[in-house]
């Protein structure tokens, strides 16, 4: 008897159905419950209310071997507890030991706890059902994806001298919401004996990527050759998002980083962020650097700022990208999401804390390689690309050399951020679908077949293979790869002072808001 690799969604929510498709996996609206069956759905994800009738055969399908996700809506009627709203800032992800995520889980919103949850404040529970599994999660995900407000939040680090760096971020942690979903779908596929499918998150059979972001505010030629020099020697492209009004005068220098593979993008011609319209800004930049041969496709806003006018601009203009941390930061790839839409602009998610800020913060250099050595290593787990930026006045050879030789030890590749957003656009429209049979053998058929784009096969929570081939798949004759696994130096515990209230970060904010940013 063959099964469908293929998670169900009960009705088509803007949010859940992009996190789903960037994850990569295949999905199916269900039209009608009576598909519902355990060889048609690997899980199914119920995320509207639910008659008598249908839970019933939700039911069947669970005691039949099946295995759900409730957003909320049946949880109560299927096992003896009792839900109950709840505000919570923030989840420190502790004990849960099929979800290595090691950063606080920001929500400021209600959500609703289940009263025999196990997990997150009781927002998360799992337990077998039958034959099944259920599981329930009470994280408003379509709410939250359509919050795009912004917090001033600190970013934990170990070394005890110091204080916490911080930056103004997007409020919710988008990329740990997507995280979450990923492995609560890995872990139920894995306890029901079949293999877990998504589209691999880099090119080629890459471990990983780096992206290496360079604003270069107010930067002198000096300073940017510097820089340049480093990428040289290190073997490292460089997105070099362009202040174009500081460097009006030699625009055409920027040229010749084109021909060793670096990405020349626009940043704005004046260093300002505008709440209302940010067309004029760009608008001057990208003429004024046609008019010097450059010719920028992606879009990075100033102090990481965004708003849907920006995106608008954005696809007016026809930017295959934007990068903004005040919408999603350490993530994978995704469009942001509107009530009624899905933008057509890919955002590239950086990690917010640059040099600058951990220097702000006093630390040593050896002090800041540890810091990156962490996200390095956090990342690496979750299969999170590595993306990071910097500033042209921040320039620290040996942190940055540090951090390079990591990248070329690991043998990662180093692409710009136009390179990646191209390659990302594509692998969405790659499509599959995949069966298993009874003696455990996998048929995949591939839209299209192509070296740079693979599957992942998860045959169990720890290890997987990477295949592109539209043929039945046998695990004896793949390269079996171990999920990696750091122990990063994290204490859980400490994680929760990052979200304390702190009068200095209360300072930094107005500082902010009223002396130091160009925000109009």
């Amino acid at each position: 008897m063959e099964k469908e690799i293929k998670i169900g969604i009960i009705a088509p929510d803007f949010a859940l159905l992009e996190i789903i498709n960037q994850i990569g996996v295949t999905f199916e609206i269900i039209s009608t419950y009576d598909t519902i069956s355990v060889t048609k759905f690997s899980v199914i994800i119920i995320n509207q209310p639910i008659n008598k009738k249908e839970i019933s055969l939700i039911q069947d399908y669970i005691s039949n071997g099946g295995a759900i996700i409730d957003l909320g809506y049946c949880i109560d009627r299927i096992i003896n507890g009792t839900l109950k709203k709840k505000r919570l800032k923030y989840i420190i992800p502790k004990d849960i030991p099929f979800i290595p995520i090691l950063n606080c889980i920001d929500i400021y919103r209600s959500t609703l706890t289940f009263s025999k949850a196990q997990y997150l404040n009781k927002s998360l529970f799992i337990d077998n059902y039958g034959q099944g599994l259920i599981a329930f999660f009470g994280i408003d995900i379509n709410s939250l994806f359509l919050n795009i407000k912004t917090k001033r939040k600190e970013f934990y680090t170990n070394v005890s001298s110091s204080l916490f760096p911080n930056e103004e971020v997007s409020l919710v942690s988008k990329g740990e919401i997507i995280l979450l979903i990923f492995y609560i779908l890995k872990y139920l596929h894995c306890k029901r004996n079949l293999p877990f499918i998504h589209k691999w998150f880099f090119p080629n059979e890459a471990k990983n990527v780096f992206l290496f972001r360079i604003d270069s505010d107010y930067g002198s030629q000096k300073q940017i050759q510097c820089w340049f020099e480093l990428s040289q020697i290190n073997k490292i492209k460089y997105t070099w998002f362009l202040h174009t009004e500081a460097h009006k005068e030699w625009l055409p220098f920027f040229g010749e980083f084109e021909y060793h593979d670096h990405e020349i993008a626009i940043h704005g011609n004046k260093h300002y962020f505008s709440k209302i319209s940010n067309e004029k800004n760009i608008k001057d930049a990208y003429d004024l650097m046609k008019k010097n041969g450059l010719f920028g496709r992606g879009y990075a806003a100033p102090y990481g700022l965004w708003n849907e006018n920006l995106n608008n601009t954005c696809e007016k203009i026809g930017f295959l990208y934007s990068s903004e941390f005040s919408y999603i930061y350490d993530s994978i790839p995704i469009r942001p999401i509107f009530s009624n839409r899905i933008s057509r602009i890919v955002q590239i998610p950086v990690h917010p804390i640059c040099i600058g800020s951990l220097i702000n913060v006093k630390m040593k250099d050896e002090e800041i390689v540890k810091y990156y050595t962490i996200q390095f290593e956090k990342k690496m787990m979750n299969y999170s690309p590595l993306i990071f930026y910097d500033h042209v006045l921040h320039h620290i050879p040996s942190v940055l050399k540090q951090l390079f030789e990591k990248i070329s030890h690991y043998s990662i590749p180093s692409l710009t951020f136009l390179e990646y957003a191209n390659w990302w656009n594509k692998r969405m429209g790659i499509n599959y679908t995949a069966t298993v049979n009874e003696h455990n053998n996998i048929d995949i058929n591939l839209s299209k077949e192509n070296k740079e784009f693979f599957l992942c096969v998860w045959i169990n929570d720890t290890e997987f293979y990477l295949t592109n081939k539209n043929d039945s798949e046998k695990k004896s004759t793949m390269k079996i790869n171990k999920q990696i696994q750091y122990n990063p130096e994290i204490i859980l515990d400490k994680l929760q002072l990052t979200r304390l209230y702190s009068p200095r970060l209360f300072k930094i904010s107005i500082l902010n808001k009223f002396i130091w940013r160009n925000i109009k």
